[in-house]
């Protein structure tokens, strides 16, 4: 894990940030279905975590949400709805947005939409590692669920497994050794 150093001798725990992570698009590669995949994180220092939570709360009343409303971008009916969100995350000092975007035409047919998923994903973790590395922090990251096929923890487990024993650029270091976790947007709100 690393550490900060002030002082020869006195070291500081590394900054905490936390990316939550999910997916806008579809990941089969149907005629009727768009031709990108993308998987955006919103990053946030663990100091900034009240600050997000002031913004949510902040958003649902501009967007006529009730509190504990789950904010998700298919419920945003209306498009000026969906700029205002977007603008307003857009200028959240305390936010850093990360995406992998995939267009989906050019991979091969034989790639199945979890190998798809998984890919992406992979681009993505590895640009957070990056962040971290490049600001001297630990990075935790939390998963939307995933569903059809669902995705268990034991399955990410052993795709990390994967990733750890392949050439990648991945800066292992500069994320949490626990790994990522999976949870539902309504238990999660930065989801």
């Amino acid at each position: 894990m690393a550490t900060v150093t002030i002082n020869p001798g006195q070291a500081l725990a590394p900054r905490k940030l936390h990316a939550f992570i999910d997916e806008s698009g579809v990941r089969s590669r149907s005629k009727s279905s768009s031709d990108h995949f993308i998987m955006t994180a919103v990053v946030v220092d663990d100091q900034d975590l009240p600050a997000s939570t002031q913004f949510l709360t902040q958003l649902r009343t501009d967007l006529g949400r009730s509190p504990g409303d789950v904010l998700h971008w298919v419920r945003l009916q209306k498009h000026e709805q969906r700029v205002h969100a977007s603008k307003s995350l857009g200028s959240q000092e305390w936010a850093t947005l990360s995406s992998v975007i995939a267009c989906k035409r050019y991979l091969s047919t034989q790639v199945t939409d979890s190998q798809f998923y998984l890919y992406t994903f992979r681009y993505l973790l590895e640009r957070l590692s990056w962040l971290a590395r490049d600001s001297a922090s630990i990075l935790s990251y939390t998963l939307a669920h995933i569903t059809r096929p669902q995705m268990t923890i034991a399955e990410l487990r052993l795709y990390e497994a994967t990733l750890r024993n392949m050439p990648t650029s991945i800066a292992w270091g500069s994320l949490d050794p626990k790994g990522g976790r999976i949870e539902q947007p309504s238990r999660v709100e930065m989801l």
